[in-house]
């Protein structure tokens, strides 16, 4: 029984890859996936304008919802719906491979779905893919359906190194845990994260990532306007350690530092280097957006 099921599966591995070598997409990448004892899996994920956001046997899709779950990894792609469609359901079809239909928009999310017996779970991309290609500058992967930015609910990842909050090649899922994949859903006893990706164009993507937050309002930076120095001020009882952002209006990265803070008391930055303008500052603490809020570097 078992070398039938190994012989099945390489059979279907071959096929798709055939599909792949005859019908060519636009765009397509691979998503790598492995967790901590080197169990590895791949999904293809790609667009074409003749794609539909269904199961395209041209394009190399076989629909294996119904083979089971196996033992340690398995990765698939599931429906394709767009933004504020979803529900943290079984998708109703599964695949290997997902070619959607070219719409650039990060409202047009392709669901993924995976079993991991064995965390942490790291997912690479090649991201020299996503460079010099409008479509997919603002692509992204995130463990929460409305795709918060900066990990508010999950964990966010930027694929392209031309986009401005892109950090690194790869997303790291550490445990089935509230703030890390909130998204889940379970077959049998089994319990299966979701996770969503979006080929985007920058332009389709919520500029610089303002989320309203509904303790944002503790928090507080000043002078604004101001020259050389910002202080951020937080009217909490949180202490610890800081990441604090900065975007110019072009939505670039200019500042990107680690600050320790006590409770109630505020933090200092330099910023007599920056040019004169309108900026965005965010504030991360473990892994949580505090705030985003916006500050005007006067002149010298």
């Amino acid at each position: 029984m078992k070398r039938k099921k190994i012989f099945y599966s390489f059979i279907l591995f071959l096929i798709q890859l055939t599909a792949i070598a005859v019908y060519s997409q636009e765009f397509s990448f691979p998503l790598y996936f492995e967790d901590a004892t080197g169990n590895r899996d791949t999904l293809i994920l790609g667009y074409d304008p003749n794609a539909t956001d269904s199961i395209d046997p041209e394009f190399g899709e076989i629909n294996i919802v119904d083979q089971p779950w196996k033992d340690q990894l398995d990765v698939r792609t599931g429906e394709v719906k767009y933004f504020g469609d979803w529900e943290n359901v079984a998708p109703l079809y599964e695949s290997k491979i997902q070619i959607v239909d070219k719409t650039c928009n990060f409202g047009h999310q392709i669901n993924i779905v995976a079993w991991c017996n064995h965390f942490p779970l790291i997912i690479k991309w090649d991201t020299s893919l996503f460079k010099n290609n409008n479509c997919v500058t603002g692509s992204l992967l995130n463990t929460w359906q409305y795709f918060a930015w900066d990990v508010v609910y999950g964990r966010t990842a930027f694929l392209s190194p031309d986009f401005f909050a892109f950090e690194s090649d790869s997303l790291i899922i550490d445990s089935i845990a509230e703030g890390i994949t909130p998204s889940v859903y379970t077959d049998g006893e089994k319990t299966i994260i979701m996770m969503w990706f979006a080929f985007a164009d920058t332009a389709t993507v919520p500029p610089t990532g303002v989320v309203e937050l509904a303790d944002q309002d503790n928090f507080s930076i000043y002078p604004n306007p101001s020259e050389n120095f910002l202080f951020i001020k937080m009217d909490s009882e949180k202490s610890g350690v800081i990441t604090i952002k900065m975007f110019n209006s072009n939505g670039q990265l200019v500042v990107k530092l680690n600050k320790r803070y006590n409770a109630n008391e505020a933090v200092s930055i330099n910023t007599a280097h920056l040019k004169a303008g309108l900026y965005y500052v965010t504030l991360i603490h473990k892994n949580k957006l505090l705030m985003t809020k916006k500050w005007l570097k006067t002149k010298n």
